[in-house]
This record gives structure tokens, sequence and C-alpha cells, in this order.
């Protein structure tokens, strides 16, 4: 696979690995790092912020992405953010730091399956 093939653009499935870092610059996640997967681009509403962050990142890189006010799921947007366990004092998350795992092109199937995920919104909206 060349190098283009290893970068997060379009309809690749995405690994991460998902750092919570507090105020002070260290971690605030139990256990380290939470593994998160999914396929980039099919969210009906566009790009998440996190996907805008990492697109065209290669495997292995890293990205730090500052947390809103909104907290960390206004960074995932559509996607459901993976479980990050505070390490009880700490305090709230100042940024995530992500690094690209793996960008593979999805199969089919994985693309159908991420595209009703992200259309299914709960029952906070339309009900779906």
């Amino acid at each position: 696979m060349s190098q283009e093939e290893r970068t997060v653009k379009h309809l690749r499935k995405v690994l991460l690995r998902v750092e919570p870092i507090g105020e002070d610059g260290s971690p605030i996640g139990k256990g380290g790092t939470a593994p998160f997967a999914f396929v980039f681009g099919v969210g009906s509403q566009g790009l998440s912020p996190l996907e805008m962050a990492l697109e065209g990142a290669g495997e292995g890189e890293e990205r730090r992405i500052p947390v809103p006010a909104d907290g960390v799921a206004a960074v995932f947007g559509h996607l459901a953010p993976p479980r990050l366990e505070p390490r009880g004092a700490g305090g709230a998350a100042r940024e995530l730091r992500v690094v690209v795992e793996r960008a593979e092109p999805a199969g089919d199937r994985e693309v159908i399956q991420a595209m009703s995920e992200a259309s299914a919104c709960g029952s906070d909206c339309c009900g779906h």
C-alpha cells in the first residue's frame, strides 16, 4: 500500500488512539488511550470537527485537537465518541491527543453500516 493509500480521507476506515489531556498538559484518561474506529466522511451534515482535524493525516501521525466549551462530544459531532474515563481529580479535557493507527479503504458493507449509524440521530431529534 502506498503512503497516499495510508492517509485519512473519504471512505477510509480509520483506527485511532484517543487520549484526553488536562489543563496541566498531562493525560487525564484512566488506563491510557481509548481505541476508536470509524469510516471517514459519511455523515449527512458534513465532516465532524474530528474529521476536519484529521483529514490528510498519515498512519502513525499525531494530532492535538482542542476541546471546545461544549465538551468532548462536540469534537466527535455525528460520531459516537469513545468512552474516555477521567482519573478522578484532573478536570475536564483541554485537548485530545489523537494518533492515527490505521487508515485503509473501507469495505462496501462498512460504508453502508457507517452511513446508517450516522443517520440514526436518536429520540432527541426525529426519532430514528
